[in-house]
């Protein structure tokens, strides 16, 4: 039963109760999804728990592109971790993969208004399908990580002269808006403290 129309007004007939708390609960089912759709994007890219030291923020892997020239076939995975506490510095965890072993004993980070050169710490290399896989784990301090992101382009890691890599310069939007993402959700967390 719809509504219809007479000569001079529309008629709408009167919702049952029933059906009235069918549409409030079709509306907040459709607002709840709204919500998670527009905090999915950051809310998906990491994880977070209380741990004894403060709260552990973890990043979910990321592949970063090779750059031209580079001794290797493939991209590099890294993860991200954060541990809010005395120390205020964030861990990359790297996966390499490269037809030889190579020793890299430390990483220099560039970006516009960054160069900073870190040890890194080998936490494995073993082969693996005709290549050497390698492991290594690097810190930087927080207020750095922070400026990687506020960057127009994309900030450049190279492993001695033989391993450079890089994120696409069309990638580099969708990245930082993840990453500010993460990273305000941590400062929230450092005030609350």
């Amino acid at each position: 039963m719809g509504a219809y129309k007479s000569d001079y007004f529309w008629y709408v007939p009167v919702t049952k109760p029933k059906s009235m708390r069918k549409r409030i609960l079709f509306l907040l089912v459709l607002f709840a999804s709204l919500l998670e759709s527009f905090a999915g994007p950051v809310a998906k890219k990491y994880v977070s728990f209380l741990t004894e030291n403060g709260m552990l923020f973890f990043v979910r892997p990321m592949h970063m592109p090779k750059c031209d020239g580079n001794e290797t076939k493939y991209g590099m995975t890294f993860d991200i971790t954060y541990l809010s506490g005395d120390e205020d510095s964030v861990s990359f965890t790297t996966t390499i993969v490269t037809a030889k072993p190579i020793k890299l004993d430390s990483v220099n980070i560039r970006s516009e208004q960054l160069n900073v050169q870190k040890a890194t710490d080998l936490i494995y290399s073993e082969p693996y399908k005709g290549c050497y896989v390698s492991r290594m784990r690097f810190y930087i301090k927080w207020e750095e990580w922070k400026k990687l992101y506020q960057e127009r382009h994309p900030y450049i890691i190279d492993f001695g002269t033989q391993l450079r890599y890089a994120f696409k310069s069309r990638q580099w939007k969708k990245k930082c808006e993840i990453m500010n993402g993460i990273i305000g959700t941590i400062e929230i967390n450092k005030r609350q403290k």
